[in-house]
Order: structure tokens, then sequence, then C-alpha cells
């Protein structure tokens, strides 16, 4: 019987690793991809002490093309059947656009949008015509808006919504593409401290990365073509619609720079 596998980009962080055990725990065959390779061994010595399943890991860079051929060209060569593609992989930045750095900002399109791009569509166009296959994108609530001092993140993640929003009704029934759109997570003690910063509101809008990609998951198999997470998060989507982008680019915006400056005052700037 052929073997299908689950390929979850940037495996070895908070989310990934979540996405990583729900998936074990179901019997899911996985490959791991991430930027360290020992991080991705370690990642697969654990899950495979726990579960019998089978776990392959690529290390590969999305922002860079050559490693994404390189990764592809390994998938075609131990012809792996992929019938799950999660795009769990990003590079965050935050700050104004003119203190960023140009490799900084490039780094954030080729990655989150270049790679993820380029690998979904390789997943697609070597997709077997017995296998159905499903694809899952974390995007993020930022994507539904303009977001000062955090510009660049914010339009790849918008790009990705209406990107993977699209592919979804180009493709065949046997595709299913799905977006989640988290606020969130606690992930890194620097993550951890970027919502502790925002108070109650990010306190109440943010969830464990079990519980994100719990609700990731049943989102994919419903078939959903987006989900935002939480509430709180739903309700304040909806809200959105009624004000003008630029409306809101202003409000989060406010928002935003008052939660960096209480993280600077911690000494504790969000992870890049």
């Amino acid at each position: 019987m052929e073997k299908l596998y689950t390929l979850i980009t940037g495996a070895t962080g908070g989310l990934g690793t979540a996405f990583c055990k729900q998936l074990a725990s179901e019997g899911k065959n996985l490959i791991l991809c991430g930027t360290k390779t020992q991080k991705l061994e370690n990642l697969k010595n654990e899950l495979q002490s726990q579960f019998n399943i089978d776990i392959q890991t690529i290390q590969v860079d999305l922002s860079n093309q050559e490693s994404r051929n390189e990764m592809f060209e390994n998938i075609k060569q131990n012809n792996y059947t992929i019938n799950c593609l999660i795009n769990n992989a990003g590079y965050i930045i935050e700050g104004d656009v003119l203190d960023c750095l140009d490799e900084q900002i490039l780094k954030a399109i080729r990655t989150n949008c270049e790679g993820t791009v380029d690998l979904t569509l390789k997943i697609l166009r070597s997709k077997k015509q017995n296998v159905k296959l499903d694809i899952l994108t974390i995007s993020s609530m930022s994507a539904y808006y303009p977001m000062p001092h955090m510009a660049t993140y914010a339009s790849t993640k918008s790009f990705l919504l209406s990107f993977m929003l699209g592919l979804r009704n180009e493709v065949k029934s046997d595709v299913k593409i799905c977006v989640v759109c988290p606020s969130g997570i606690y992930t890194t003690p620097e993550m951890k401290n970027a919502i502790k910063a925002q108070g109650f509101a990010g306190k109440i809008s943010s969830a464990t990365p079990e519980k994100i990609a719990k609700i990731s998951l049943k989102a994919l198999k419903k078939n959903k073509a987006l989900t935002t997470p939480l509430f709180v998060n739903k309700t304040v989507r909806a809200f959105s619609k009624l004000l003008s982008l630029n409306t809101l680019s202003k409000t989060t915006g406010k928002m935003w720079k008052k939660s960096q400056e209480k993280r600077k005052k911690l000494n504790q700037p969000l992870q890049k």
C-alpha cells in the first residue's frame, strides 16, 4: 500500500510542533521541514518514540529558490506521496518600514509569499491523479487590514489570504484549500511578552499552539475556505467590515505602537 505523507513547513516552531504532534497522534506519516537540521532530527526522534509512524526530515530555507528546488528534488527522488501540505513557516518582521533593513523586508516577502507559493504549486503540479490533496495555510488576523509598524508582515499575510482563496476556486474538487487567520499564539517567550503587552485584549484574543492546531485541522477536514480562531476574533473581524481600511489601519497602528512601547520598557522586543 502506498505511503501518504503530510508535509509541514516550520515544523520545529511552536505551532509547527503542535501540528506534528496532533497529526502523529492520528497516525499520519510526516515530512518535517525547517531551517535547522538538528532541531528537525530532535523532533523526529521525540515523535518516533511515541508514535508508530514514518517520519522524514528535509532542511530547507523557503526564502531561497535553490534550497526549495533541492527540497522538491529530494521529495521526487524518494517518491514521497504527499496528500496534505501545511504551510506554517513564516518570517516575522515588525517596526516602521523605513527603520527595517532591506534584507529583512525581502526575507519576509520571499519566505511568506514566494516560498509558500512556490512550494504549494510544486506540490499541486506533482499530485497523483488517484490521491486527494489537502492544503492548509496559516495566515494571520493582520491579513484583514493594513497595519502600521508591522506593514510588511501584515501585507505578506494578506497576500497569502488572497492567493489561497483565489487558488481554491481554480483547483479541482479533489483538492481542499483552507486558510487560517489566528491572532496571538503563545509560542516563544518573546511572543508571550508581546501578547502580555497588549493587556486584556491580547489575552482574550490569543491561544496556545495546540488549540490553534486543533481548530485549523478541524476546519481543513470540514473543507472550510477560511477560519478565524476564537469567538472574540470572529467578532472583531465582523465589526471591522463596517469600517474603512484606512480607519482600521489607524486604529490598529495606535494599538500596536502602544504594545511595542510596553515591550521596550521590559526590554523584550519581538524575536525576528
